[in-house]
């Protein structure tokens, strides 16, 4: 089933499932140790998506994270948070192409190209998107930073 446009902003708050994930980057004896952090926090954000767990969520996310949504919204910290805790969204399972992550000192750019199969209002749907998210190291610990999503038509 093809994706309603009047739903297009709602996906985003799925995005960190799969955006961050470096796993799919490759075998763990090839990741670098800045790279097995990122994956920890990825694999967090992903938990605390799933679950709606607001006090993960603000350990993981900046405090002037922003989410860039796919209708060109902008969420604060404190939105994103809102959204995904009441969200009606569920995420079942996403598809990773051209994971590709960059490490700039204490910054990472990590992009990808991905396939969200999502549940909303009872309708499994598939989504297309390309991803952006930029994390920054703080105090020894990476924060999300920014979110971006678009659509793929």
């Amino acid at each position: 089933m093809s994706f309603p446009l009047r739903c297009l902003a709602t996906v985003l708050l799925l995005f960190p499932v799969i955006a961050i994930n470096v796993s799919a980057a490759g075998d763990d004896a090839e990741k670098s140790a800045v790279e097995k952090e990122l994956d920890e926090h990825g694999k967090r954000w992903q938990k605390a998506v799933e679950e709606r767990d607001e006090e993960t969520l603000r350990e993981l996310l900046a405090e002037d994270f922003m989410a860039i949504e796919t209708d060109g919204s902008t969420k604060t910290r404190e939105q994103y948070i809102e959204n995904v805790t009441q969200t009606n969204l569920t995420y079942r399972e996403g598809e990773l192409k051209n994971l590709k992550v960059r490490i700039y000192g204490n910054t990472a750019v990590v992009t990808a190209r991905a396939i969200l199969d999502v549940t909303k209002d009872g309708r499994d749907l598939d989504v297309p998107v390309r991803v952006t998210s930029v994390l920054v190291k703080r105090n020894g610990r990476w924060e999300g930073q920014v979110l971006h999503g678009t659509l793929i038509r």
